[in-house]
């Protein structure tokens, strides 16, 4: 048991004091255009090649490690219980979901007024815009090639305003 100790400690004063070597950035070697970086220098060859001393960057690696969570006894666990539920006579605040995964239908009533307005926005567009094009296929001359186009464009125009119609008849 002592035999151990002592090659433990004999060990420990072998490995250097720093897990890391000092990193070092030096100037271009003669005919060369990028800086070298290395760790392979000292302190005294560094200062006389005229090498600059990096910082260290930190790394998660770095960090010590975080001991696991102690599992909690059965009196720790029934005071970490979740609450009772509200009963269903207090009206939740704005905003505040009513249930596991909804909310007050006032916010839903906004919520869908505003993407009622968006959508109705999009859809003002779209209309002028395969009136534009309408016109401009009216005005077309004989190119085939463009007329194929203007009539690509009026087509995906005329589905997005459908699909735009669409959108708006299902909100409530």
């Amino acid at each position: 048991m002592a035999l151990k100790r002592v090659c433990l400690l004999a060990m420990a004063a072998l490995v250097p004091a720093g897990v890391h070597a000092e990193m070092y950035r030096c100037p271009p070697v003669p005919g060369g255009d990028a800086a070298v970086v290395t760790n392979l220098l000292d302190a005294e060859d560094a200062r006389q090649r005229g090498c600059q001393p990096m910082k260290p960057r930190r790394s998660a690696l770095d960090q010590p490690m975080r001991q696991p969570a102690r599992s909690a006894t059965p009196t720790e666990h029934a005071a970490r219980a979740p609450a009772a539920r509200p009963t269903a006579a207090a009206a939740p605040a704005a905003g505040e979901p009513v249930g596991e995964h909804r909310v007050a239908p006032q916010v839903q009533r906004h919520r869908d007024d505003q993407r009622r307005e968006i959508l109705e926005a999009e859809l003002r567009k779209e209309l002028d815009t395969a009136t534009r094009v309408k016109t401009q296929l009216e005005r077309a001359g004989a190119d085939d090639a463009s007329r194929q186009q203007t009539r690509a464009a009026l087509a995906r125009h005329v589905a997005n305003v459908d699909a735009l119609k669409q959108e708006i008849a299902r909100i409530r």
